[in-house]
């Protein structure tokens, strides 16, 4: 699943915040019933599925917190893995 991170998502994102950050904003366009969410620099949950997130996109969000901003970028969000009390299950 590709997703889009467009320029209003980094000019409106909150930086150093999981919630509102520049990639969530996108997760949330993409994702319908967004429940909960949290993106890091390696990973991203949403709606207790787990993803690992490219590295280049983690350093992306790196730079964008210190305040250096990047084009307006995409990535392949790759398939999510429920988490249940510690287990890590298929999804």
């Amino acid at each position: 699943m590709r997703i889009y991170v467009k320029q209003e998502d980094i000019d409106t994102g909150t930086r150093g915040n999981g919630w509102d950050c520049m990639v969530a904003r996108a997760i949330n366009r993409k994702f319908l019933n967004v429940k909960d969410i949290g993106v890091g620099y390696e990973s991203l949950v949403v709606n207790s599925k787990k993803y690992v997130i490219p590295k280049s996109v983690g350093e992306k969000i790196i730079n964008w917190d210190y305040n250096i901003d990047p084009k307006p970028f995409s990535f392949e969000l790759g398939r999510g893995v429920k988490q249940t009390v510690g287990i890590l299950l298929p999804a």
